[in-house]
């Protein structure tokens, strides 16, 4: 996929980050940061007017990167709503990593998630941060 632009969006208590990936829209990502909750991460996946649900992630530091992905114990077992073509799916596994560069100027990533009813959703995204 070709870059995208990531904007930053501050507020009192979070930061937002929206992948806008241009006409015609293919997918948008939307990354918190949530500092009530632990300082964890807080993320959602959407499609087109579809969402998936967010939940915190590990972060991992070195090199000047920082990558969010979704490490849970063995006992914890999180559901993903997924929504395609309007129709809802719960999906039982799913994955997303973001590496982030260059400060978070820059970020690389990679999304799939498995539902039920065998429907696979994948890609993969590389972005670049611009002023809002």
């Amino acid at each position: 996929m070709a870059n995208k632009s990531l904007r930053k969006i501050a507020n009192s208590d979070f930061i937002r980050y929206r992948i806008d990936n241009g006409a015609p829209v293919e997918y948008s990502l939307v990354v918190m940061h949530s500092f009530p909750i632990g300082g964890g991460f807080i993320w959602g996946f959407y499609k087109g007017d579809s969402i998936t649900i967010g939940y915190p992630v590990q972060v991992e530091d070195g090199d000047n990167k920082k990558l969010f992905r979704n490490d849970f114990p063995e006992d914890y077992h999180p559901t993903w709503e997924v929504t395609l073509n309007s129709t809802n799916y719960s999906a039982d596994k799913g994955r997303l990593e973001i590496t982030f560069a260059d400060n978070f100027k820059s970020a690389k990533g990679v999304f799939q998630f498995e539902t039920a009813d065998q429907h696979t959703i994948s890609g993969s995204f590389e972005i670049t941060t611009t002023d809002s």
